[in-house]
């Protein structure tokens, strides 16, 4: 393949860059390893569902191309790391996954920030741990 200056470039295998979201609060010992480095598209598929709020349309993209591992549990059982595992989990631990991840490989949350009673938004950020 040739170079902008016409001599061929050597082949490069992009790594696969991946984070580890730690939570705590409600959530304190949840882990969701989530890969970072994804493809344009899938950013801009994630930026459309933090306008429009449909986090459902997203789960497979995010289970398919983001989704490493996780550490959860439903009644002493392991989560399936699936479509319908992601669903089962409560929805505002979803949006609060969905925006670790966003500002993980973006560094700017998508705006899924959930709205309590009170005026604020979820409680603190988890930590998340990059790894290659």
């Amino acid at each position: 393949m040739p170079g902008k200056n016409g001599s061929k470039a050597e082949g490069f295998s992009l790594p696969k860059i991946s984070a580890r979201l730690v939570f705590e609060d409600d959530y304190e010992g949840a882990e969701v390893v989530v890969r970072t480095n994804v493809p344009m598209s899938l950013v801009i598929e994630a930026q459309e569902v933090g306008a429009s709020q449909d986090i459902g349309s997203f789960a497979e993209s995010f289970v398919s191309d983001v989704l490493l591992d996780w550490n959860l549990l439903d009644d002493g059982e392991p989560v399936a790391q699936t479509v319908e595992g992601m669903k089962s989990l409560p929805f505002d631990f979803v949006a609060r996954i969905l925006e670790a991840w966003s500002s993980a490989v973006a560094g700017v949350p998508v705006p899924l920030a959930l709205k309590s009673d009170d005026g604020s938004t979820s409680a603190k950020e988890p930590s998340v741990e990059m790894a290659q």
